[in-house]
């Protein structure tokens, strides 16, 4: 017999119920049985036992229930999801995303954009960033790019080889 110091719901239930059977099989004509220094009636053993697999399946019915329940609540969570970011964007589109909106929005648990603050020192340092960046990568606008005109060098022009005079047979 396997005797494992662990064991799942599963095969403690199964060796419950074998221990269950064998009482009733060999045991049961006995007035007491005594276990661990506790005198039982086979029928008060019986009792136990079978308690402690009534709660065994109470616990596993529950459990799936539980599984089933919270399963049904992630799938309408996933329907819901698509309907209310589309209710947002209805409600900004009918109120308005400003901070005059605010109370409307807030009415329906949304809040409105923030507007941004850049301050004057940091746009200053991007457009100096920027014209750095172009100087040292020697990027045009199109404006430059169209004053550009390509100039081919001036070269000497090669002689032309003339023909050789065509030499007269001698008759």
């Amino acid at each position: 017999m396997s005797n494992t110091n662990n064991p799942n719901k599963v095969t403690r239930q199964a060796r419950i119920s074998k221990v269950i059977t064998g009482v009733q099989q060999f045991f049961m004509a006995l007035p007491v049985i005594v276990l661990g220094g506790k005198s039982y009636p086979p029928a008060t053993l019986m009792a136990l036992l079978k308690a402690v697999i009534d709660a065994i399946n109470q616990t596993s019915s529950a459990k799936a229930g539980y599984e089933a329940a919270v399963q049904t609540e992630r799938d309408q969570i996933a329907a819901i999801v698509p309907i209310l970011r589309y209710m947002e964007k209805f409600v900004v589109v009918q109120f308005g995303d400003t901070p005059d909106a605010a109370a409307k929005l807030e009415v329906f648990g949304y809040e409105p954009r923030k507007a941004r603050t850049t301050k004057v020192a940091v746009k200053a340092h991007a457009v100096a960033q920027a014209k750095a960046t172009r100087i040292a990568r020697g990027t045009k606008g199109p404006k430059q790019k169209a004053l550009i005109q390509g100039t081919v060098p001036a070269t000497e022009p090669a002689p032309v080889a003339s023909p050789a005079p065509a030499v007269k047979p001698a008759s």
